[in-house]
């Protein structure tokens, strides 16, 4: 029973939570200030939201990942966990968010969700045969930012907006680019339709999706929604510029990894720096709802990661 717990558990990839619910959460926080309780049920929800995708696509992917030699010790492959029982988990998590969305929530935001669950199911039943499916994983980050902002208020602020727009480009880019070179070899051999080739095209192209993230993240400041001071100093707009700068000196990294545990490692880097993007891109927002909250924005999640994946996986690398 112990190692059946555990195996549903790492079906969740729960070192990956915190990005969807810091996504609904942020966005939320950017259109408003939400209670106490909505700001705990937008949590749950964000949670539920981020099982929904991992555990849809373990479940769509089972047969793709038996015939994998990275990815074969998932719960499903190694039958720790049942077919049922990752239908059951992700139909049950989607249910209940949908119902405590209708209960507590608007229309707008039951609607925003709803979509949001509908592009999850169509990146994952078909993201290993069609091309360009990353955006569609893209727009469900977009759209459960904008569930997070209507949740708050029926009127979109710019910076909501904003927030839910670099959700979108992080995940084209952790999808099209970073996934996608991690199962290159692999999805080749097989046959399968993963247009990704290490081309100076390709290269480009990733450059440019990260000099439109960085670029959009400075938006709120240059349009004057979110303040560069906090406690008279300019901290907001110096902690921004030197996540920024980090993110495109270490991007290299990932096309000269020399094998997939390095590209696996130098990939996970650049996701958590372009993390950091969202609370730093809404820093003084986020500062004036909650100054606490915002350290937890920062770092939680890396403190997070490291504790789950020892915990639940006893290695230092996900199942990737």
């Amino acid at each position: 029973m112990k190692d059946k717990i555990r195996g549903y558990i790492q079906l969740t990839r729960p070192y990956a939570a915190y990005l969807i619910p810091s996504i609904v959460l942020i966005a939320a926080i950017c259109n408003g200030k939400p209670s106490v309780q909505e700001f705990l049920i937008l949590l749950l929800i964000g949670v539920f939201l981020h099982i929904v995708l991992m555990v849809q696509n373990d479940y769509f992917d089972v047969e793709i990942d038996k015939r994998s030699p990275f990815v074969s010790d998932r719960p499903l492959v190694t039958g720790i966990a049942s077919i049922r029982g990752a239908l059951i988990l992700w139909l049950s998590a989607s249910i209940i968010s949908l119902i405590i969305t209708k209960i507590f929530f608007s229309n707008k935001a039951f609607l925003s969700l709803l979509l949001t669950l509908l592009l999850f199911t169509l990146y994952n039943k078909y993201s290993k045969n069609i091309p360009g499916m990353e955006y569609i994983l893209g727009l469900a980050a977009f759209t459960s930012g904008l569930f997070g902002a209507y949740a708050v208020s029926d009127n979109l602020s710019t910076l909501s907006l904003i927030i839910s727009l670099l959700a979108l480009l992080k995940y084209v880019f952790n999808v099209g680019v970073s996934a996608n070179m991690k199962d290159l070899k692999y999805d080749r051999l097989s046959g399968l339709k993963t247009k990704l080739y290490s081309s100076s095209t390709f290269i480009a192209y990733a450059i440019l999706l990260k000099l439109i993230y960085v670029t959009v993240s400075f938006i709120p400041i240059l349009i004057g929604v979110v303040s560069t001071m906090i406690y008279g100093f300019p901290i907001p707009l110096i902690i921004l510029s030197l996540c920024s700068i980090a993110i495109l000196v270490t991007l290299p990294r990932i096309f000269s990894a020399s094998d997939r545990s390095e590209l696996v490692t130098y990939a996970g880097r650049q996701e958590l720096l372009s993390y950091f993007i969202l609370p730093l891109a809404s820093m003084s927002t986020i500062v004036d709802y909650q100054p606490l909250l915002f350290l937890l924005f920062l770092f939680g999640p890396p403190i997070w990661i490291k504790f789950s994946l020892r915990v639940f996986f006893k290695k230092d690398l996900p199942h990737e």
